[in-house]
């Protein structure tokens, strides 16, 4: 499983940042160490996997496990933006790379796009128009 997954919606928190995890999937290869890769898909009106390869790259690490927390630390992520990530998996014998992973050893690209916390309306109210039609009203922060 990848996290956060394909075309999901998260409301960013530069405090608590965002969580990116993926399942590897080898078994028997030792040494391996994980290169992530975000960047912002400036392009929006492509294929996400395409805006994703013509984007270049806002931020990348080698990470020994299989998560990585991008947080207040890191490159800040702007909100209503959207934004790929990448994983590739790289076994070692210590000395090179061995090539035990197919397609390089990279994964599919996953994308999600950040929004900005909405608070929930506050004193909401009601008001009968029709049988059929009501009209909601409410407040946004005090």
């Amino acid at each position: 499983m990848y996290l956060p997954q394909r075309g999901e919606q998260i409301v960013y928190n530069p405090q608590m940042g965002i969580n990116f995890s993926w399942t590897p999937r080898h078994a028997n290869a030792g040494a391996v160490r994980y290169e992530f890769e975000l960047r912002e898909l400036w392009d929006t009106q492509i294929d996400p996997q395409a805006a994703f390869l013509a984007s270049p790259p806002l931020f990348q690490t080698t990470a020994p496990t299989t998560m990585y927390n991008y947080n207040i630390a890191n490159i800040a992520l702007l909100p209503d933006k959207t934004y790929g990530w990448s994983v590739r998996a790289i076994s070692t014998n210590g000395i090179s790379e061995n090539s035990v992973f197919r397609n390089n050893g990279y994964s599919e690209i996953y994308y999600f796009k950040l929004t900005q916390n909405c608070d929930a309306p506050i004193y909401a109210m009601s008001e009968a128009i029709s049988k059929s039609t009501v009209k909601i009203t409410w407040q946004g922060k005090p």
